[in-house]
């Protein structure tokens, strides 16, 4: 499944050997880049990687400190590349762009749901 032409490209690419924390604001307001309103919060959300992104090894690290946390608007996870995959071919030249599907759900009445595609590069450095 090709990655959405809208998904949130993080700006910098990880070495397949890296294990990097990854920030996305959760913004609150009216334009179009919000997802949340003025007057909501996070209720519930999951983050899960495409089918694409495990096939290449793509792991959301919880190990030694490295839990997914939400503070506020911020959501920082933790992204490595499983050992076995780090010497891949798909990562060699410009890499590979891999996703994750963030959903949350507010804690408006009724709960709103969002959805978003995130994607990160993963390319041998």
């Amino acid at each position: 499944m090709p990655l959405p032409p809208n998904a949130h490209q993080f700006t910098r690419p990880i070495d397949p050997a890296d294990i990097e924390v990854f920030t996305v604001n959760l913004k609150k307001g009216l334009d179009a880049d919000a997802i949340l309103t003025p007057t909501e919060a996070v209720d519930t959300y999951t983050l899960t990687l495409l089918p694409e992104a495990v096939a290449a090894g793509l792991i959301i690290a919880t190990d030694d400190g490295r839990e997914t946390t939400l503070i506020g608007t911020q959501l920082r996870f933790w992204l490595k590349v499983d050992p076995a995959m780090q010497n891949d071919a798909i990562f060699d030249g410009g890499g590979q762009s891999l996703g994750l599907e963030l959903t949350i759900e507010t804690n408006s009445n009724p709960p709103r749901r969002k959805q978003r595609t995130l994607s990160v590069q993963v390319a041998n450095q």
